[in-house]
């Protein structure tokens, strides 16, 4: 696990990430699933569930510069979307 990041799962990903930015919360999308790196190109099989949970997570913002109230409000615009 990395302390540096925050990780959600949400089933509209690309709705809650637009929705957060016109509040000005900028969140991210740090890890994708590896079989979409041309380096695993030559892998074939299944990987149904590695692409819905990587299709589906976001970071949010963590870093050392969020305050306690920076942290409310983001769970609070996260639980209006």
């Amino acid at each position: 696990s990395s302390r540096h990041l925050y990780q959600i799962s949400v089933s509209n990903r690309d709705f809650v990430l637009e929705s957060l930015y016109q509040k000005g919360i900028y969140c991210g999308v740090h890890y994708v699933a590896n079989h979409n790196y041309s380096i695993y190109s030559s892998c074939k099989m299944d990987v149904a569930k590695s692409e819905h949970y990587s299709s589906g997570l976001i970071s949010l913002p963590m870093h050392l510069g969020v305050t306690k109230d920076d942290a409310a409000a983001i769970a609070t615009a996260l639980l209006g979307v």
